[in-house]
């Protein structure tokens, strides 16, 4: 059908075309199955994709480690999978292919990436002789500059340099005038860019999130097709002005100005025209000045007035800012797509803005506050009779406000947050009054170190989970009526020990219990667990000396135990356990059976033993029948593993992994070996 509409010369450009367009979804497939390994996630069926390759073969391909394919100099697009360092030197194949137009370096890990070196050799040499390419990706790379020669890609319209250690960016960068995308995301060694940047007029997606850059380059103003600006940073004395943000109209997604405390005049940040971006979605605004004297604090009000976003903006973010107050546009019912929220390190403001007037806002976080004293009637707004404030409100997160005092709640019927999932109040130590008292679909609530807070917890019927520290014991006793929790978290409650048995038995739904830094617990409850308790943790409970063998008399549901007790010298026997950790306990004794006919752990399959069990000089692997994971670090006792005599026909199939590390006095294994068929992982190491 070509045939009939083209030319054969358009013909083989429309065909180097597809190819190219199908090459981008091999290379998305690549990336999908890579990073989700779920075909649901695929955009390509399994024929399109078939019909993909065979169209593009021609002029596309894929190099994986040390695969040893012929590379044809007819190629117009590449990938290359790195798998080992020294596979890079593979790179060099390429050198002969004049014509390349995209060259891409991936590497196959999804969940840590290391730098693979590249050599000057191969830097240089891809930039002299590739002249024709259009896409370059070194990401990830240990590239730590560019040579002049970068100036030789004339065409080049993607560059992709992100997670490398680059320190500079040559000058000649600037004179790649088809330069559409650069990509410096986590470069934490960049601290400048190039002068001259503004030449790069074309440029429309700059990512520099994640460097450490100091300023930005003068006439910034002049990229005005710019649509991706991840970070501004505000020059002191050299670079560009926050005014020459004005001419960047087009910006969207998200943007970060940090510096702001270098804005010498308020009239420059207006002249930013921040509040014609309509396209922003995502705004940081960081004054990054924590040595700001009382007399900068007009001068910052005044340029955050001027700063105003669009009311497009769904994400706010205000971080160490030092004037006395807000802006008045802050909590103004026009930003009806505001989601998100954070007040961070404002530590001069004495008064939150009407923020409960943002009527979408989902997500609201104020941390470090050292002036904020009460949190009162202006935190809700105010509206008509049938107003009410915080309606979409899910997330709440007060943090580090040393003088709070008071929260003056709203007490609407339904309650002031009728949407609120997650509420969380830590280290505010003078807290003394009242919470809000219906939170009718809270799911989970945190108070950390509010040693003053004496009140009921909210009625809170959804809630799931609950972590208190260096709480009052009106504040304990309170969680008596919060009977669905599943998960439970104290801390450093000096009065645990007397209250806490009795509210355990209450706790009926309890699921995962987490008991740390209670000096005060010296035994659990004798009458035993609540009923469905699955995981179970003790950590820094400096006098518990046992736990109750009847513990587990009315549970059969726990299956992990984790405890950190230095002083604990018994441990019960637990026949549902599947995970055992038993770290720095060095007096307790591992229940073991007299006989290996009786198995006291039939479904363990993780143990983990640090610094414990100072008694245990041999470790009885025939008692273990189900284990995958044995770890055994810093037992300076042990001496051997071993299995009895009269089972030497047993096989541990199920073991798959042995981790024996700082046993010094470790000198034997079984005789004849290991019975592990399934065994993967060997790791011994300080067993002298």
């Amino acid at each position: 059908m070509a045939e009939g509409f083209l030319d054969g010369s358009k013909r083989g450009e429309a065909i180097e075309e597809f190819g190219s367009i199908c090459f981008d979804n091999l290379l998305s497939r690549s990336f999908f199955q890579r990073y989700h390994n779920n075909d649901s996630q695929f955009v390509m069926h399994d024929l399109i994709h078939d019909l993909a390759q065979f169209i593009s073969k021609k002029f596309c391909f894929r190099l994986e480690g040390q695969q040893q394919n012929q590379i044809s100099k007819e190629i117009r697009h590449s990938s290359y999978v790195w798998k080992t360092l020294k596979a890079f030197k593979k790179v060099e194949s390429f050198f002969d292919i004049y014509s390349l137009r995209t060259f891409l370096a991936l590497s196959p890990y999804y969940d840590r990436v290391p730098n693979f070196y590249l050599s000057k050799k191969v830097s240089h040499g891809l930039l002299l002789t590739l002249r024709c390419l259009r896409v370059l990706s070194l990401t990830y790379s240990d590239i730590k500059e560019l040579p002049h020669s970068i100036e030789n890609l004339k065409h080049l319209r993607y560059l992709d340099l992100s997670h490398t250690p680059i320190g500079t960016l040559p000058e000649s960068i600037t004179t790649l005038f088809n330069l559409q995308t650069l990509m410096l995301s986590e470069c934490r060694y960049l601290v400048d860019l190039p002068t001259k940047m503004g030449r790069l007029i074309n440029l429309r997606h700059l990512k520099i999130n994640g460097t450490n850059l100091e300023r930005m380059p003068i006439e910034m103003s002049r990229m005005k097709n710019l649509r991706t600006l991840t970070t501004f940073v505000v020059g002191k004395h050299t670079g560009s002005r926050v005014g020459e943000l004005r001419d960047l109209s087009h910006l969207s997604g998200t943007l970060a100005i940090f510096k702001l405390k270098n804005v010498a005049d308020a009239r420059d940040a207006l002249e930013s025209n921040m509040k014609g971006k309509e396209c922003l979605d995502k705004l940081e605004l960081n004054w990054e000045d924590d040595n700001a004297i009382a007399g900068d604090s007009h001068d910052a009000a005044s340029v955050l007035e001027k700063l105003q976003p669009h009311s497009n903006l769904k994400e706010l973010s205000i971080g160490c800012y030092y004037g006395a107050k807000f802006s008045s546009w802050l909590g103004e019912p026009s930003f009806i797509n505001m989601v998100r929220l954070q007040l961070s390190n404002c530590k001069n403001c004495a008064s939150l803005p009407p923020l409960g007037q943002l009527r979408s806002l989902q997500n609201l976080s104020i941390v470090k506050n050292d002036v904020l004293q009460k949190v009162g009637q202006e935190f809700y707004g105010n509206g008509p009779s049938s107003f009410k404030p915080f309606g979409s409100l899910q997330t709440l997160v007060f943090k580090e406000i040393s003088v709070w005092e008071e929260w003056d709640c709203f007490g609407v019927e339904g309650g002031e947050f009728p949407r609120l999932n997650e509420l969380r109040i830590e280290y505010c130590p003078k807290l003394k009054g009242d919470l809000p008292k219906h939170l009718p679909v809270l799911t989970s609530l945190v108070i950390l170190e509010c040693g003053q807070l004496v009140c009921q917890l909210p009625e809170a019927p959804s809630i799931q989970k609950l972590n208190l520290k260096e709480c009052d014991e009106v504040v304990l006793r309170s969680v008596v009526h919060l009977p669905s929790i599943t998960e439970l978290e104290v801390s450093n409650i000096c009065s645990i020990q007397v209250e806490f048995p009795a509210i355990l038995l209450m706790l009926t739904s309890l699921r995962k219990l987490v008991i740390k830094e209670c000096q005060s617990l010296s035994s659990l409850p004798e009458m035993g667990l609540p009923p469905m308790l699955e995981t179970l943790r003790i950590e820094k409970c400096h006098i518990l000396e046992t736990l109750p063998e009847g513990m587990t008399q009315n549970n059969t549901s726990l299956q992990s135990l984790y405890i950190d007790c230095d002083s604990l010298t018994s441990l019960p026997i637990i026949y549902s356990l599947k995970s055992l950790e038993i770290m720095q306990c060095g007096k307790v004794e591992l229940p073991l059976p007299e006989e290996t006919t009786h198995n006291y752990y039939p479904w363990l399959t993780y143990l983990l033993i640090t610094r414990s069990c100072d008694s245990l000089t041999s470790f009885p692997l025939a008692f273990f029948t189900k284990l995958e994971t044995l770890n055994i670090w810093g037992c300076t006792n042990l001496e051997s593993l071993y299995i009895p005599d009269g089972v030497r026909n047993m096989d541990l199939t199920s073991l798959q992994s042995i981790y024996i590390w700082d046993c010094p006095n470790l000198v034997s294994f079984p005789q004849g070996g290991l019975p592990a068929s399934n065994l993967r992982s060997l790791w011994i190491r300080n067993c002298m």
